[in-house]
């Protein structure tokens, strides 16, 4: 399996514009990039126009999310700058953009799919049909498609008027390029410690999505601690687009610490019941699931704590990923705590 961690940051125009729509239902996952999350869309609503904000909800609504149909037609096999992505959708034709919103399948647009987009601009009751034929739009964005096909042109001009308006706020978040270079090197240092099997860990994806052939992970700092996934089943890959706060929360390589950070790692008694578990075995993200009375998201990340401190050990058995303690370790653990809170008192 062929697994890609890309540093595109035209995307980063996409899943930015996706933020600014959606951030209310994105901010509980983010950790340290909320605030500066928050004032970017604070400061993004405040300057765009109504018309503009308008087209935004229409192509990124959190169920529809038809601005990000886009990115395996673009960012399979090539990670393309804010500037030549504006480029790119500017010399693409409006039938052929609506044809990537709304196409079920992935290699469905040419030139007989454009031509049949855009007959429906002249035809109401065909559009209508059509709308009502694409099983992977939600009931609640029909409505909007409908209109994008009767207005064809204005809806490409609209698309690539948010593009630019995207481009415009990203040049006032501080250091964005760097934060994902920094955070695809962290990817990269977990991949080269635990191979492919950190990936689901990662990304929350079930373990057989390991079976397909290429796996394309884009870094963004606009969705924080959030992650999208987007299946391409016809060319037997996934594309996976991770937040920075996702990734650093995720991590499972050791960091070192202090005695404040091994106590806070075990401040929780699920915590402290997990290390329990782990004591006694080696034990899976899914037989601890099993044993325990944990959500997925909240036995990875508790698992991803305490590896950062070294409580757990992460380990690669029979091609899966496994962890484990030992007493040795918790007693290490607790001896350095307690140096520190003596060390602290005798100041």
């Amino acid at each position: 399996m062929e697994i890609t961690v890309a540093e595109g940051s035209g995307i980063e125009l996409l899943l930015f514009l996706f933020r600014v729509n959606n951030h209310e239902k994105m901010a509980h996952n983010d950790g340290e990039s909320y605030e500066q999350l928050s004032e970017l869309v604070f400061n993004a609503r405040l300057s765009i126009s109504r018309k503009s904000l308008e087209w935004l909800g229409k192509f990124f609504s959190w169920e529809g999310f038809l601005g990000l149909r886009i990115v395996p037609y673009l960012f399979m096999d090539g990670s393309p700058s804010p500037s030549d992505l504006v480029a790119i959708i500017r010399k693409t034709s409006p039938e052929r953009l609506l044809s990537m919103f709304f196409c079920d399948d992935f290699e469905s647009p040419g030139e007989p799919t454009d031509v049949f987009v855009k007959s429906l601009e002249k035809d109401e009751r065909r559009a209508l049909g059509y709308v009502s034929s694409i099983s992977n739009l939600p009931s609640s964005d029909r409505y909007e498609a409908f209109e994008m096909l009767q207005h064809q042109a204005e809806t490409a001009g609209s698309f690539i008027e948010l593009l630019e308006y995207a481009r415009s706020k990203l040049d006032s978040f501080q250091g964005f390029e760097e934060i994902i270079h920094s955070s695809a090197n962290l990817v990269n240092e977990n991949l080269n410690s635990l191979g492919s099997s950190f990936i689901p860990f990662l990304l929350g994806i079930e373990t057989k999505s390991l079976s397909v052939e290429k796996i394309r992970l884009y870094i963004s700092a606009s969705l924080g601690g959030s992650v999208i996934t987007i299946d391409v089943p016809e060319r037997n890959a996934i594309i996976s687009l991770a937040g920075v706060d996702r990734i650093s929360r995720r991590s499972l390589l050791f960091e070192t610490g202090s005695g404040a950070s091994l106590a806070g790692a075990m401040a929780e008694r699920k915590s402290l019941d997990l290390l329990h578990l782990l004591l006694q075995s080696r034990q899976s993200v899914s037989s601890i699931l099993e044993l325990c009375d944990l959500h997925p998201h909240e036995a990875i990340d508790i698992l991803a704590a305490l590896s950062r401190q070294g409580l757990v050990i992460p380990e690669i058995q029979d091609k899966n990923l496994v962890f484990r303690t030992e007493e040795g370790i918790v007693d290490d653990a607790l001896e350095e705590i307690r140096s520190q809170i003596i060390g602290k008192a005798g100041e």
